[in-house]
């Protein structure tokens, strides 16, 4: 098992919860606590099923990430919109909440801030939203693509050949790089745990999961690519299970704060 601690992280995402909800309800929270807050459900989701928890809970609570961060789209300015901290939208994908992340595509901002985010980031998440959920055309997928390998400049490619494999519905080229880049994360959350650089609250689930690479099998699901039986980080028993409705206002119902 990952910590002895998930039942208290459990109690710790839903106390986060419980306080962010009503600010974010009245329309006090800012961008970054509604990443907070969405990171706060994702958290109370793995942790549960970490510790055996149903598939449907957990699915739930990615519902949830997906739809408090919908509604917050729906009325922050665009200057304050990063399209590229896109994990709430991946919450939405990997929950089977299809409507929801289509929400979250329409509202989501579709110019970089070079201020605050990579253009090669902003490209991958906006190159996703406008081939699944906003009807782009192939050209100008392909060319979102080809900006997207410009950007690059050197920097790993992973994600841009993973997205051409999504384009072409290639099935080898797809398990090819999405494990590619699941090795990478791994080596990236194990080394920031060895310096110190991320918590154990933080660690102790997102050393198994990952909400991206759960969100990409998804939308393979759609290109009816065929999938592997084994990814890490994304175990096999959450994206074979039957996505669930969107509910808007899900996120509005708090659970009572452990006391």
């Amino acid at each position: 098992m990952s910590s002895a601690y998930l039942d208290a992280y459990i109690d710790n995402a839903g106390t986060r919860i419980a306080r962010w909800v009503p600010l974010l309800a009245s329309g006090s929270l800012g961008w970054s606590d509604v990443q907070r807050l969405c990171g706060a459900f994702r958290q109370r989701a793995v942790c549960t099923l970490l510790l055996g928890g149903t598939v449907r809970g957990f699915q739930q609570d990615l519902m949830k990430s997906g739809a408090a961060f919908a509604h917050h789209l729906r009325s922050v300015p665009e200057a304050m919109k990063i399209t590229s901290q896109a994990k709430p939208f991946f919450d939405a994908i990997g929950a089977g909440a299809w409507s929801c992340a289509a929400d979250i595509a329409s509202h989501s901002r579709m110019s970089p801030d070079p201020d605050r985010e990579y253009l090669e980031d902003f490209l991958y998440v906006q190159l996703l939203m406008k081939h699944f959920f906003l009807g782009a055309s192939a050209a100008e997928c392909e060319a979102i693509l080809a900006r997207c390998e410009a950007a690059l400049q050197g920097a790993d490619r992973t994600r841009v050949d993973l997205c051409a494999a999504l384009l072409a519905g290639d099935v080898a080229r797809f398990d090819v790089f999405l494990r590619a880049l699941l090795d990478r994360r791994a080596d990236l959350v194990e080394q920031a745990i060895a310096r110190g650089a991320m918590p154990e609250e933080a660690w102790s689930w997102l050393r198994y999961f990952s909400s991206e690479g759960l969100a990409l099998l998804r939308l393979a699901s759609i290109k009816n690519i065929k999938i592997g039986e084994t990814y890490r980080h994304v175990p096999d028993i959450i994206y074979q299970a039957t996505p669930i409705p969107y509910e808007p206002d899900a996120w509005r119902f708090v659970e009572e704060a452990p006391t």
